[in-house]
């Protein structure tokens, strides 16, 4: 939500990293520990899933930018 023009991917790389990872950790069907949730979690580990990414908001010309560094991180 806070992509930026000044950022070739709209994001430091290392906060892409930090997606990635998120994206990775929701895959396998864990949590992610460094984000707020609305409820505590409760334990289960969840099935592997699905997870889409979006980049909408802030300097969207980056957006593009964005998702190309996020697959190029998870590919790493």
């Amino acid at each position: 939500m806070r992509t930026t023009a000044d950022e070739p991917a709209g994001y430091p790389l290392s906060q892409i990293a930090d997606w990635s990872r998120r994206a990775t950790t929701w895959q396998s069907g864990q949590e992610p520990h460094d984000l707020q949730r609305v409820r505590p979690p409760d334990g289960r580990k969840m099935p592997p899933r699905d997870v889409f990414l979006f980049y909408i908001s802030g300097a969207k010309e980056r957006a593009p930018a964005a998702a190309v560094a996020t697959i190029e991180a998870l590919a790493r």
